[in-house]
């Protein structure tokens, strides 16, 4: 073990604790933040059209900071030293409803990247060995529960449990130029989709609802509003496209899909289940994306 050197310096004619947490941004692993202070690198992030690489969450019920005390052993002469930091680990509470929730599922016990906004204005994120302005690498998880019989403030719990103590060390706060409302204001517009009729002869029957409502969205135009995302394993179906929508109960949200494989260049129905989701945008970020819908086979 190698200590390295201390050297006295300076403290700041200011006194400022930290904030309380509002919100965190929840990346892929190793995405940079090109600009820590600017609005549109953190719309790029989880808006941006042609590469989505991330997810605002806000946090406003409240978190609670379960970081352990440093761990200390004592000899059996009695003398007392630290010998452990704990990594830390965050709970935030998401300032949103049940149907949300859900959709973090899949994220459960994955590897992100994090940083944190405060209630002052301010973003919490660390940086590498080259300089950039990065996330605090975590493991997220979600739990799968019954409703909270104290505080159902805390319903909607994100645990975030920091994996390496050299993002600590990197750590910095750096003012926004710009209001958090901001971020939650450019924030996607989450759809839902049903299955109504189940696929056959080529095509399947969705109904579509803005999220944790019954308005349905009719403003999908063509198939240009719906991504294919990925098949089901072991499938051996290749471009995998959305190839018509009938729009004609798109005032209650009910579409038709046609989604087909390209088999030597001769439209075939599917032989396996594919993911799609529902886009819209606004010709510079999105403004509205579904949670992945499965389409059965």
């Amino acid at each position: 073990m190698k200590c390295e050197p201390f050297y006295y310096s300076g403290l700041s004619d200011c006194e400022m604790l930290f904030k309380d947490v509002i919100g965190a941004m929840i990346m892929d692993k190793g995405t940079t933040l090109s600009d820590a202070a600017a609005l549109a690198t953190y719309t790029a992030i989880y808006a941006g059209m042609a590469s989505q690489t991330g997810m605002y969450l806000p946090i406003g019920r409240g978190y609670q900071n379960n970081t352990a005390e440093p761990e200390r052993t004592t000899t059996q002469v009695g003398f007392t030293e630290k010998v452990n930091d704990p990594l830390p680990m965050l709970v935030g509470f998401l300032d949103r409803s049940y149907c949300d929730y859900k959709t973090l599922y899949a994220i459960d016990n994955h590897d992100k990247d994090v940083v944190l906004f405060l209630k002052n204005g301010k973003v919490w994120h660390s940086k590498n060995s080259a300089g950039a302005k990065i996330g605090l690498r975590a493991k997220i998880s979600i739990r799968k529960n019954a409703p909270a019989a104290d505080n159902s403030l805390e319903n909607f719990p994100i645990y975030m449990d920091f994996k390496y103590i050299e993002d600590m060390d990197n750590a910095e706060v750096t003012t926004l130029n710009f209001s958090v409302k901001e971020l939650n204001d450019a924030i996607p517009v989450g759809l839902n989709i049903d299955l109504v009729t189940a696929y056959a002869a080529g095509d399947v029957v969705v109904n579509i609802n803005k999220r944790c409502t019954l308005t349905p969205f009719a403003d999908i135009t063509d198939q240009t509003s719906f991504e294919v995302l990925f098949t089901e394993s072991g499938s051996t179906d290749l471009d995998i496209d959305v190839t018509a929508v009938d729009k004609t109960s798109a005032a209650v949200g009910r579409y038709t899909l046609t989604v087909q494989r390209n088999a030597s260049s001769v439209p075939a129905d599917l032989t396996s289940g594919v993911w799609i989701r529902a886009v819209e945008d606004d010709g510079s970020n999105l403004t509205y994306v579904s949670a992945p819908f499965l389409v059965k086979v």
